[in-house]
C-alpha cells in the first residue's frame, strides 16, 4: 500500500501538474507541497478541503482505502465532516507532548456515521510522533479519538496525561484494581498504578480508529 506522502504525489500526477503548478492550484508554497510528498509535514484543513472539492477522496488519501476519487465529480461541503485536531490544549494544559497537531481534517460524513457510529462533536483527530506504540501505531498514523471517554471504560488504547505529558498507552485494568499503562513497543517500560493512584492520570479519550476500526 502506498504511503500517504506517495498518495499526494499520485494526486498531482493524476492532474498532470508539476509541483509548482499543484502548489499554485492549492494556494500554498511549492515547499509546502513538496513537504507533503516527502512525508515531512501534514496539510491543514484548507488543503484537504481543496482536494475534496476537486473530487479526491480524503479517506483514500489518509488511509489508502476506497478510491482515489469520489463517484461524484466534486464533493460538496455537506458531504464532509471536519474533525478538529487533538493537542495538549484539548486536555486543559499546554506542555511538551508527543502529538503532532493540525487544525482539522475532513472526513466523508456517511463513512464516519457508518464506521465510527459516534457524533462528530465527540471526535477529534491526532497524528502521533512517538514510536512508543509501534507496531500497532506508528508515527504519522491518522487516529480518531473518542473524547466522550473521559474515564477508563474497559481495556483499550487511550490518550492520557501523566505528569503533564500527553501519551498514548494501552490500558489494562487488573482484577485487583491495579492499572497497567503499557506501550506496545518493548523498549518502553510498563507503568503499574494502584487503585489509589488513578487520580494521577487524566483521560483525554479512547482511540477508536486507525485506518480501520479498533
Amino acid at each position: 500500500m502506498l504511503k500517504t506522502s506517495e498518495r499526494f504525489k499520485q494526486i498531482r500526477n493524476y492532474l498532470n501538474l508539476s509541483q509548482t503548478e499543484m502548489s499554485a492550484k492549492m494556494g500554498i508554497s511549492k515547499n509546502a507541497w513538496q513537504s507533503y510528498e516527502l512525508g515531512k509535514s501534514s496539510p491543514g484543513t484548507g488543503v484537504y478541503l481543496g482536494l475534496a472539492l476537486l473530487g479526491f477522496s480524503v479517506d483514500w488519501l489518509l488511509t489508502g482505502q476506497g478510491y482515489l476519487r469520489y463517484s461524484k465529480p466534486t464533493a460538496g461541503m455537506d458531504d464532509l465532516v471536519f474533525l478538529s485536531r487533538f493537542g495538549p490544549d484539548s486536555m486543559g494544559f499546554s506542555s511538551a507532548a508527543s502529538i503532532m497537531a493540525f487544525d482539522a481534517i475532513a472526513f466523508d460524513r456517511r463513512w464516519l456515521e457508518l464506521e465510527i457510529k459516534k457524533d462528530a462533536s465527540e471526535l477529534q483527530v491526532l497524528i502521533p510522533e512517538s514510536d512508543s506504540m509501534m507496531p500497532t501505531i506508528s508515527p504519522g498514523d491518522v487516529l480518531i479519538v473518542d473524547r466522550s471517554k473521559k474515564f477508563l471504560c474497559g481495556d483499550g488504547i487511550y490518550v492520557l496525561s501523566m505528569n503533564g505529558f500527553c501519551q498514548i498507552k494501552r490500558v489494562q485494568i487488573m482484577g485487583d484494581g491495579t492499572i497497567k499503562l503499557m506501550s506496545d513497543n518493548p523498549l518502553y517500560d510498563t507503568v503499574i498504578l494502584s487503585n489509589t493512584d488513578v487520580d494521577k492520570i487524566v483521560i483525554g479519550g479512547k482511540i477508536v480508529w486507525k485506518g480501520t476500526r479498533m
